[in-house]
């Protein structure tokens, strides 16, 4: 059968095999075509060939088979089943040429099997396998499946979807996959279709459908949880969670693939591997060496070599880990050296020793690089990386000329305008400074790269000084002053006057150095440097460096004052002085009443004032900043905000009205769901259950893709629950919005638990006392117990619908004269260990004391 390969974010390819040919069929057609020359089939053939292919003897398998069904060859209808089997026996060789040749030198044998659909599985079988997908898939659809024997209906249904997988059609897939699910009755093959839905899912881009089946696939593998499906997917499920960003969930589940001995080894390396990732770099170390053995004893065909690259690449980016991870990828590129990952890992090793400083070695392994793959798409990288490593080396003229070839290598014109200024930069280094002012000026002069231009006429002037070419040094430097940008202008300004000074023209040099010290103090270019360096401090994060620069910007440049005001009190922010930030904030309308930043510095304050829980102030300025400047773009935002700030005051009626607006003024915000769902909160906080479903019900229909559906059916349900103690047909409703809830792709494992606990209640509230305890027992109590036992893991939040849930069902079972079955109930919570344990332990001893039980008070049932 076909074997499938899982990683999260790729797409899982069917590997095709071939084995045999046409010698092989014309070896059996002649043998069909003239029994006379074989010994006669003695009765235990079948029996011979049935046992070799439990043992998966193919060959053997096939020799008694080619026996009887040249015994047989008169009577078709006696020879279908020892054709099938001799079907699976060729595919188990990897034979899939020689299987349709059979069948096309037996058509009278497949006609008679071929209403059972087991000719038919094999022909789409041998069709995939030789990659004809569009034949196979064309073939299969073709096909009524009711009529035949069910276990090829099945099969053939799975080969339809590995078809449709193949040919990049995932929806139809996806349907195939559900077919088979609801037709397989088989734990195994259900288990393995389970994996392939949930691929088909995930390439899809249904992240939550694809958990959603891994889930169902591990609850449904207690009994085969050794199965290769069952191991893949787990690994699939632990890399969603990581996705995800759960990474204790993830974690749990790659520690308890590891963990299995029984497990593939690749399947296992893989986990130490993601592991590895996730850990810092001492531990991951150690993670690593645990995937070392399993990788080797995987070996390196198929999955492990790919295994075996993703450890080096990991290694090499490790602390004192470059040497072992060079010498995997040496071992993968060894193994595979035509394939592009190969050329890629031999670019990663010489760029790996580059940064490591070993430069050499880097030297080496761009050398090896170019001459194997150098007419990939890595030329000009692996060129220039060669020149920095020589560069350091010292080796200039090498250096030099490889900066040059680089430079001709590409095609991105900054990138030859950076390889001929470092190439003028190994010239310059190498003391040929001709060349190196040659250089430099030619990428002075390009108008492609204006970033590098300054730079390199600032370097040209020096190479012109060095070669005593004096004043044609002073006028490049001249030309900077005047015209190059801050940093590199004030440089020119100083190397100027230096070359005055050295020259002996005091008055000159005074000049050029009065020139700096205005430009540094009394001038707007101080204002635009002072303001620049702040702001590129700000930028980088160096918030300390940024304050001082940007709080001499006033003084120095007025006309700059708004802007670095501005970013002043975000540095204050960043470098946690978040009173002075604050204090300047509010002083900012003051002095920049008129500058465009002003509603940025008022959201801002905003913004600061709920986080810090302030929500009247937050609240005020929300509503002032949407008033002043209701065309801003947060505007919408401002005003969903300041409805929050009023329901954190506890204002309801107050969020109600202020979320009316944003339909009315904002009829277009992405968040309009969102304010409905907050208005909606509001009403069940006030009471106003019939009003908070109707918009739960908006929500719903007018907004199917937002994130607050799911959320929407369940406070639906919560409402409906309220209501119905004044109309109980309210409880019914209810049960179906619950039933919604739990049908949804982004239900998670704590939401399934809490709506079953409220259908429960429901349940209770419409005096269903036997329901009710099946569904607080079977759908929370036992559902809880075994999905912990499965690896799933839930919130704190489960616990209590867990222990809620013991407590109602024991409640019930008390009150309607069962003591017993309360004990039993209560003791899993009371043996569990979770919260409510101690409570439970009480409440048996009170009933097996025969004292009256005082149950605990439900609570209130919305979450």
């Amino acid at each position: 059968m076909s074997t499938w390969t899982c990683q999260v974010g790729r797409s899982f390819s069917f590997r095709r095999g071939c084995r045999g040919g046409w010698a092989g069929v014309c070896l059996l057609m002649a043998l069909l075509a003239a029994p006379g020359l074989l010994p006669a089939a003695g009765e235990s053939d079948l029996a011979i060939a049935r046992a070799a292919l439990s043992d998966r003897l193919y060959g053997v398998a096939e020799r008694h088979l080619v026996r009887v069904l040249a015994t047989r060859r008169d009577d078709p209808q006696a020879c279908v089943e020892p054709l099938l089997w001799l079907c699976q026996a060729l595919a188990g060789q990897g034979r899939p040429v020689d299987l349709l040749n059979l069948l096309e030198a037996n058509p009278a044998v497949a006609a008679a099997g071929r209403e059972a659909g087991g000719i038919e599985f094999w022909t789409v079988r041998a069709l995939l396998d030789l990659g004809r997908v569009q034949e196979a898939l064309a073939r299969a659809r073709t096909l009524a499946f009711d009529p035949m024997d069910p276990v090829y209906a099945v099969g053939l249904l799975r080969l339809a979807a590995r078809a449709e997988m193949a040919s990049g059609d995932y929806a139809a897939a996806r349907v195939s996959f559900a077919q088979v699910d609801a037709r397989t009755t088989n734990l195994v093959e259900q288990t393995e279709n389970l994996l392939e839905w949930a691929q088909a899912e995930l390439a899809a881009g249904e992240w939550s459908a694809c958990e959603t089946l891994l889930q169902r696939q591990a609850a449904a593998a207690t009994t085969n949880s050794n199965l290769r499906a069952v191991a893949l997917g787990r690994l699939l499920r632990a890399q969603l969670l990581r996705r995800d960003g759960r990474a204790a969930e993830a974690e749990t589940l790659f520690l308890q693939i590891v963990e299995r001995p029984e497990t593939a080894a690749e399947i296992r390396a893989e986990a130490w591997l993601e592991l590895a990732e996730m850990e810092a770099a001492t531990r991951r170390v150690e993670r690593l060496l645990a995937a070392e053995p399993l990788i080797q004893e995987a070996g390196l065909a198929g999955h492990g070599w790919r295994l075996a690259m993703r450890l080096g690449r990991m290694r090499i980016a490790l602390p004192d880990q470059l040497g072992e991870g060079v010498a995997w990828l040496k071992r993968g590129i060894r193994v595979h050296p035509g394939a592009p990952e190969s050329a890629l890992a031999q670019f990663e090793i010489a760029e790996a020793w580059l940064a490591a400083g070993s430069n050499r070695q880097a030297v080496a392994e761009y050398r090896n690089y170019l001459e194997s793959y150098g007419d990939g798409g890595r030329l000009a990288p692996a060129l220039r990386g060669q020149a920095v490593a020589l560069l350091r080396l010292q080796a200039y003229p090498e250096a030099t000329a490889l900066f040059l070839r680089a430079a001709q290598a590409s095609t991105q014109t900054v990138w030859q305008a950076e390889c001929l200024l470092r190439a003028a930069d190994a010239s310059h280094a190498d003391q040929r400074y001709d060349q190196a002012a040659d250089l430099y000026a030619r990428v002075a002069g390009l108008t492609i790269a204006p970033g590098l231009a300054a730079p390199a006429a600032f370097m040209a002037g020096d190479a012109l000084e060095r070669m005593g070419r004096t004043r044609e040094a002073e006028a490049a430097f001249a030309a900077l002053a005047d015209a190059g940008p801050d940093g590199i202008a004030e440089d020119a300004r100083l190397r100027l006057a230096l070359l005055h000074e050295r020259g002996g023209a005091a008055a000159e040099a005074i000049r050029a150095y009065s020139r700096v010290i205005e430009a540094t103090t009394n001038s707007i270019r101080l204002g635009t440097a002072l303001l620049g360096r702040g702001r590129t401090h700000y930028r980088n994060y160096q918030f300390e460096s940024a304050i001082p620069d940007l709080a001499r910007v006033q003084e120095a440049a007025p006309a700059l004052a708004d802007e670095a005001a501005y970013l002043w009190m975000l540095a204050l922010y960043g470098a946690g002085r978040d009173e002075d930030a604050a204090a300047l904030g509010r002083a900012f309308t003051e002095h920049h009443g008129q500058s465009p930043l002003l509603a940025d510095v008022a959201l801002w304050l905003a913004q600061y004032s709920y986080n810090r829980k302030a929500f009247d102030e937050a609240q005020q300025r929300l509503t002032d900043f949407v008033g002043r400047w209701p065309g801003h773009d947060q505007a919408d935002a401002a005003l969903v905000w300041a409805g929050r700030a009023a329901m954190q005051r506890g204002e309801f009626s107050e969020t109600i009205t202020l979320l009316a607006r944003l339909p009315r003024d904002y009829p277009d915000s992405p968040r309009l769901a969102e304010a409905r769902f907050l208005q909606a909160d509001a009403l069940c906080e006030l009471a106003r259950f019939e009003e908070a479903i109707l918009v739960f019900d908006e929500i719903i229909n007018r907004y199917p893709e937002s994130e607050s559906v799911t959320t929407a059916w369940l406070r639906k349900g919560d409402s409906l629950l309220a209501l119905g103690s004044s109309t109980t047909n309210r409880y019914d409703e209810a049960l179906k919005a619950y039933d919604v809830v739990a049908m949804r792709p982004d239900a998670t494992p704590d939401l399934l638990l809490q709506v079953a606990f409220k259908k429960g209640r429901c349940l209770e509230k419409l005096n269903r006392v036997e329901a009710a305890i099946d569904q607080y027992y079977g759908q929370v109590v036992l559902h809880y117990d075994r999905a912990r036992r499965s690896g799933i893991t839930f919130g704190a939040q489960a616990q209590n619908w867990y222990a809620r849930a013991v407590m109602r069902a024991a409640a019930l079972e008390e009150t309607r004269g069962q003591p017993e079955a309360a004990i039993g109930i209560l003791l899993r919570l009371a043996h569990s260990g979770l919260a409510g344990a101690a409570e439970a332990e009480a409440l048996v001893q009170q009933i097996k004391g025969r004292q009256p039980v005082l149950w605990p008070e439900t609570g209130e049932d919305q979450q």
